[in-house]
C-alpha cells in the first residue's frame, strides 16, 4: 500500500528500511503503477513513488512543462528521506527524470544515489532515434500508443478516457521528446538499464550507452517483453533491483 506522504510522494512506509528505492511513472502514468512493487521488494527496502501534478489524486493540476523546475521540486520534496541509502528507478521518459534527480540530488544535496536504474530509455546524450509522436493527430497518437502496447485496448477505445488521457500523455512526450540533447555532468553511483527484447522504441545498443554516464559499474539487464514490459514482468524486474541493491550493501559491509 503506498500513502501520500506529501504532495509529490506516495511511500511504503516499513520501520528500519535499509534502502530506500525511489519510482519515477512513465509518460501518462501516475504513482498507483507502482502499489504492487513493495510485495515484490524486500521487506526492508522502502518505495517511493513519485506523484507528478496532472494525474491521478493531482489530475485538476496542471502539469509541468518546465523540467528545471520539476526536477529541482521532486528532489526537495525527496529531501526528507536523505538519511538513508536510496536507488532511483525510472521507466522510459521517467528514467530520465530518474537521472536528472540523480544529478540534483549529488549536486544540489551532496548524496550520491545507492544506484540510478532506467528502463526502456536512451543515455540521456543520445539524440532520439524515433521521430516525435506528441503533435500527430489523434488517431495516429492512438495507433502509436497502441503500437508500444502503452494502454489497454478497452482504454484506447474509451473515446471519452482517451480525451482525458491524451493531453496528460501528449505534455508528457513532448517533455522527453524535446528533451535537450548536450553533455551531462558524469555520476559517481552504478547504473542498471533494463531493456525489453521486443521493444521497438529503444534498441540495445542506446542502453549500453549509459555506461559511458558513470564512473561507477554497469549492468545491463534484458527483460522478456515490448517497451512497457515492467507492466507485464515487475516481478522479474523487482528481482533484478533487489539483487543489486543487496550487492550494494554486502559491498559496503566488505567495506569495499
Amino acid at each position: 500500500m503506498l500513502i501520500a506522504d506529501s504532495l509529490y510522494i506516495r511511500r511504503s512506509r516499513c520501520d528500519r528500511p535499509r534502502a530506500r528505492l525511489v519510482c519515477v511513472p512513465y509518460a501518462g502514468a501516475g504513482a498507483s503503477i507502482f502499489t504492487g512493487w513493495p510485495d515484490l521488494l524486500p521487506e526492508d527496502v522502502e518505495l517511493l513513488a513519485v506523484q507528478l501534478p496532472g494525474r491521478e489524486d493531482r489530475a485538476r493540476e496542471p502539469q509541468v512543462t518546465d523540467l528545471d523546475r520539476l526536477v529541482k521540486t521532486v528532489a526537495h520534496a525527496l529531501r526528507p528521506y536523505l538519511g538513508q541509502p536510496m536507488a532511483l528507478f525510472g521507466h522510459c521518459g521517467g528514467g530520465l527524470l530518474a537521472f536528472e534527480l540523480a544529478v540534483e540530488l549529488s549536486r544540489r544535496f551532496g548524496v550520491a544515489p545507492a544506484r540510478l536504474f532506467v528502463s526502456a530509455q536512451a543515455a540521456p546524450f543520445l539524440a532520439p532515434r524515433n521521430p516525435a509522436i506528441h503533435d500527430l493527430p489523434p488517431d495516429d497518437f492512438r495507433h502509436e500508443l497502441d503500437r508500444l502496447d502503452g494502454a489497454p485496448p478497452e482504454v484506447l477505445a474509451d473515446d471519452d478516457l482517451m480525451a482525458y488521457l491524451t493531453s496528460v500523455l501528449r505534455a508528457d512526450f513532448r517533455l522527453w521528446e524535446t528533451y535537450p540533447v548536450r553533455e551531462r555532468p558524469l555520476l559517481a553511483c552504478p547504473i542498471t538499464a533494463f531493456g525489453g527484447t521486443d521493444d521497438p522504441r529503444t534498441d540495445p545498443a542506446d542502453l549500453v550507452a549509459w555506461k559511458q554516464q558513470t564512473t561507477g559499474d554497469f549492468r545491463l539487464a534484458m527483460i522478456d517483453g515490448g517497451h512497457f514490459f515492467i507492466n507485464h514482468r515487475a516481478r522479474e524486474v523487482a528481482d533484478e533491483i533487489a539483487a543489486d541493491l543487496t550487492r550494494a550493501q554486502t559491498k559496503v559491509g566488505d567495506g569495499q
